[in-house]
């Protein structure tokens, strides 16, 4: 089978391989691909190498003179062989990403015309107008862009459609460092009063978001079952992820597939209790009862299906209003838990171990400017540390702070 290769440019090639004649046409059909590589010995045995390799996969019909799709057609292969690994919620953002950002952009182009250039034209507009009502979007928005087309491209390469992933020489945008703003402990107990006076649903959830650092999916996951009011103690071992309207809510692992118990304080304990009691009177009410494997927060009064995870935060947007925290996040109440026992001078493992990190190591990368001790000394596994209006001690097995009207108990 006939082969070539050109030099394009100043470190590419071109490699053009015979694919037969067209039926139809009655002309002759090449496949054609670009090289980056230097014009020197070396850059010409990997084009060598390259072509060798092309040609092999035309001959075994691996590629096809046609086989050059559009960066839409690839995009939906991508996700299609993808899909099965991510979860609801990814794919729906994903394929929301690409139909928004990527699809109306450069979604006609063949992908074997893709180059970095045109990539980061694209980041570039969409640093400008990318974002609702044409207005800028957030860097790290564009930066997920980037990691899609990286992807896709990459798998590309894989499949043999292309043999140079362009995203590899693109610029996406750099990041700004994450900034954790957790509330201040005054303030927070300030929104828990307003809550308290007239939605016990709502003042559960949030007192156990402040008191255990579960994220949101993972507390409007948990069911009756979870909780042990004998022991004081809450088990997550699951996440509630929305897939849109499509799929639906669908019940999955924690982010990091592990399983963990969380003691909680004896305030908090009493009210999840009080809780419980309030959700069987509502069951009885209306001739029914609560299951073994009944939501702890749900729409339903048997407690068959849970709160969305997206509810939670509109609720919490109403509520920050009012306390006057326009600029704290709902997932800022899990920075809020972790700062406050890193503060208090309880050891990182245990500040993991309630957090559900798998390595206290995330954790110290996220929170260690928030330790006390900033000259590079061990925090060591057993301190006392007494602060205004706090009282915290520490131990190896866990440990116990209360702060104002919110109580937090990190024991294992």
């Amino acid at each position: 089978m006939k082969g070539a290769a050109r030099k394009r440019g100043t470190d590419r090639w071109q490699i053009q391989v015979y694919a037969g004649i067209d039926p139809n046409t009655g002309r002759e059909r090449r496949v054609t691909r670009t090289i980056v590589a230097p014009h020197t010995k070396a850059g010409e045995k990997v084009v060598d190498q390259a072509l060798a390799a092309l040609i092999l996969d035309v001959e075994h019909g691996r590629i096809g003179a046609g086989d050059d799709p559009t960066v839409t057609e690839l995009l939906e292969r991508w996700v299609r062989a993808r899909e099965p690994e991510w979860s609801p919620k990814t794919t729906l953002e994903n394929r929301r990403q690409i139909r928004l950002k990527i699809v109306p952009n450069i979604g006609n182009r063949r992908v074997s015309k893709v180059r970095a250039a045109d990539l980061d034209v694209l980041y570039a507009q969409l640093r400008k107008k990318g974002g609702e009502n044409g207005g800028p979007l957030a860097p790290a928005s564009v930066r997920r862009v980037h990691v899609i087309m990286h992807a896709a491209l990459g798998q590309a390469v894989k499949w043999g459609l292309i043999a140079v992933n362009a995203a590899d020489a693109a610029t996406a945008p750099s990041l700004p460092p994450s900034r954790i703003t957790p509330p201040e402990p005054d303030a927070l107990a300030k929104a828990m009063r307003l809550v308290d006076e007239g939605d016990i649903d709502y003042a559960t959830y949030l007192r156990l978001a402040a008191t255990t650092g579960a994220r949101r999916s993972q507390l409007v996951a948990l069911h009756w079952s979870d909780i042990d009011l004998a022991a004081g103690t809450i088990t997550f071992c699951r996440a509630m992820i929305d897939g849109g309207p499509e799929v639906g809510l669908v019940e999955r692992g924690t982010k990091t597939g592990r399983k963990w118990k969380v003691a909680l304080a004896p305030a908090t304990a009493e009210r999840v209790r009080v809780f419980r009691e309030v959700c069987e009177k509502r069951a009885a009410a209306v001739g029914t009862t609560l299951g073994r494997n009944a939501y702890m927060f749900a729409p339903e009064l048997d407690g068959s299906t849970s709160w969305r995870p997206d509810s939670v935060s509109a609720r919490w947007r109403r509520v920050r209003k009012l306390a006057g925290l326009d600029d704290v996040r709902l997932h800022d109440l899990r920075h809020y838990v972790a700062t406050q026992l890193l503060g208090a001078g309880v050891d990182p493992r245990t500040v993991a171990g309630r957090l559900g990190h798998a390595n206290p190591t995330v954790t110290m990368t996220v929170y260690g400017h928030f330790l006390p001790e900033k000259n590079g000394r061990a925090v060591r596994s057993t301190r006392r540390r007494k602060t205004a209006g706090t009282r915290c001690v520490g131990s190896s097995s866990g440990a116990e702070c209360w702060q104002g009207s919110i109580g937090m108990n990190s024991s294992r």
